[in-house]
């Protein structure tokens, strides 16, 4: 499982142009990016600021090519413990931005084109690593959730649906004791279902703001669970 990022608190909050200074050798464009992040942030709601709105935007903008989507590439950019250090202050403005949003508890389905059944056998608990993506009425996982498959139906015709509830996470993402508190808070009373199909339907749990988990390509942009464990 990946590690906390260490002494989050002593990470300070700055504006988002300075949060990306860091980025420009690494995600094509991000001052663009940055720029039409923040023309949908003029008046954004739940008490952010314009930078903080911006973040949660950026973090789910779609660009042309999608490789050079800033949410791919710092998909990508977690698995590298030493480039992940280039992506703290915008990491530090980001999730202090989702930690000022309200949390919201419910199930979010999502079709999936393939039988993962396999994948998700009763029993196993596995993580999310971080989830991205964002249009409307979506819902955010935030990193390093941790989930139980509590049932994997075959419902027929190819049809499968498999259930997941959130349980309490015993490593946050952030190494200090408010990722602590804020997982074990919101684990109270999270649950998830997950369908999956030839034509699939995975469901998952509820969190904070507008987020989801890793799944092949389906109606919507997957987020990232890493594979069970």
């Amino acid at each position: 499982m990946r590690k906390p990022i260490e002494n989050f608190d002593s990470i300070p909050v700055v504006s988002l142009e300075e949060a990306v200074e860091l980025l420009v050798s690494l995600v094509p464009n991000v001052k663009e990016m940055v720029s039409k992040a923040k023309e949908k942030c003029d008046k954004p709601k739940d008490g952010l600021t314009p930078h903080e709105s911006a973040s949660i935007v950026l973090y789910s903008l779609e660009w042309e090519p999608r490789e050079n989507s800033f949410y791919i590439i710092l998909n990508n950019t977690l698995r590298d413990e030493e480039k992940l250090k280039l992506w703290q202050l915008y990491l530090k403005l980001f999730i202090s931005s989702l930690e000022k949003l309200p949390s919201v508890n419910q199930t979010v389905y999502r079709g999936v084109k393939m039988d993962l059944s396999a994948q998700y056998p009763q029993g196993q608990i596995f993580t999310c690593n971080i989830h991205f993506f964002m249009t409307e009425d979506e819902i955010l996982l935030v990193a390093v959730r941790k989930f139980k498959v509590v049932s994997c139906l075959d419902s027929g015709n190819g049809l499968f649906i498999i259930q997941m509830k959130e349980v309490e996470s015993d490593y946050p993402l952030l190494g200090s004791s408010r990722g602590k508190n804020a997982s074990s808070q919101e684990n109270n009373t999270r649950e998830t279902n997950s369908h999956s199909t030839s034509s699939s339907h995975h469901s998952s749990g509820p969190s904070r703001g507008p987020m989801s988990p890793k799944l092949p390509p389906g109606p919507v942009r997957p987020n990232m669970f890493s594979p069970p464990r």
